[in-house]
């Protein structure tokens, strides 16, 4: 396999004393410190020697740390390009971005030219694999997980590989945000989470003596009393027809004739369509009771709970029919 030749070294040295810095030494004591530089110095010429062999023989992670020894004496950014190098050959292109970036960073303008001017292919190849990743929360106290671990809080960005990602934002007693982004090589994403989304409805459930699960308290408390209304307003209603359609009746009996017939059989007809609805409406009522929420509706009337009692009893008289609505709440 044909390596990506090395970016050489024409000096390797730790950060040497000043002249000035030498200048109130005695002479005995800046020949002493020029002997400990200068062996510190082909201590990491060896160094930069082993990492070299070592990449050139194939052993990419015993030479990247070979190359950050060689980094933390000099502090030389050539030797974290090295190190760039060495990632993208192993296809850790996140790791090889950060590692030419940061050298780049730490490199004079006119070096930054020229290592620019001499990227890598390896690792202009790895720029393409990767992506930043900009996630700005609602406050700055907001905490970012990207696939699960920690990234910062509040506003960060983060260099990652091109392909899906999981971003969480948390905040305690606030509602999470989870998103699946997907990050394109070689671009910059911003994702923006301008306020927090509101949690969803807990649902109360109750499970019954027989395993089954039922949920409560869902409905407002105003279907029930609509449901309720007509109930009574049906059942109002059967009571007048139903007296009116034995009046009918009676007289039919009494004095038979075709008007009387067809006027009855038009009441009796009513009567039994108002059966219907009365059934359906009370039904319907006591469906929606089960699922009323009657806090809810103990609040609507200023009161905390449902209480109290109500009596309803239909009337009926020879001309007239009613109900009489009593009780306390």
């Amino acid at each position: 396999m044909i390596r990506t030749a090395l970016i050489v070294l024409s000096s390797l040295a730790v950060v040497s004393l000043s002249d000035s810095a030498m200048a109130g030494q005695s002479r005995h004591s800046r020949g002493r410190s020029r002997k400990t530089h200068q062996k510190a110095n082909r201590a990491s010429k060896q160094l930069f020697a082993a990492a070299s062999r070592l990449y050139k023989q194939g052993k990419l992670a015993e030479a990247i740390e070979k190359f950050q020894q060689v980094y933390d004496r000099t502090k030389n950014p050539k030797v974290l390009a090295n190190i760039a190098i060495c990632h993208a050959e192993s296809n850790d292109p996140v790791a090889a971005v950060t590692y030419w970036r940061r050298a780049l960073r730490q490199a004079p303008p006119k070096l930054l030219e020229r290592m620019r001017a001499a990227k890598p292919k390896v690792v202009a190849d790895a720029e393409q694999k990767v992506g930043d990743l900009t996630v700005v929360g609602p406050e700055p106290t907001a905490a970012i997980q990207i696939d699960g671990r920690q990234s910062g809080d509040g506003n960060v960005t983060v260099l990652l590989a091109a392909g899906p990602h999981e971003v969480l934002l948390s905040k305690e007693g606030r509602h999470p945000v989870r998103r699946t982004i997907s990050v394109e090589g070689g671009h910059a994403q911003t994702w923006k989470v301008e306020t927090w989304p509101k949690p969803p409805v807990q649902r109360r459930v109750t499970k019954t003596k027989h395993g089954h699960h039922r949920l409560f308290g869902r409905i407002p408390g105003y279907y029930f009393l609509a449901a309720a209304a007509v109930t009574v307003a049906a059942g109002a209603t059967l009571v007048g027809l139903g007296v009116k359609t034995n009046q009918l009746e009676d007289d039919y009996h009494t004095n038979p004739s075709a008007s009387s017939r067809d006027q009855g059989l038009r009441y009796r007809m009513a009567t039994n369509a108002m059966v219907g609805i009365l059934t359906v409406s009370a039904v319907t009522s006591v469906v929606v009771g089960v699922f009323t929420d009657w806090k809810g509706l103990g609040r609507l009337f200023g009161r905390s709970e449902k209480n109290g009692t109500a009596f309803i009893t239909p009337l009926a008289g020879p001309r007239t029919a009613g109900i009489s609505i009593s009780g306390t709440y």
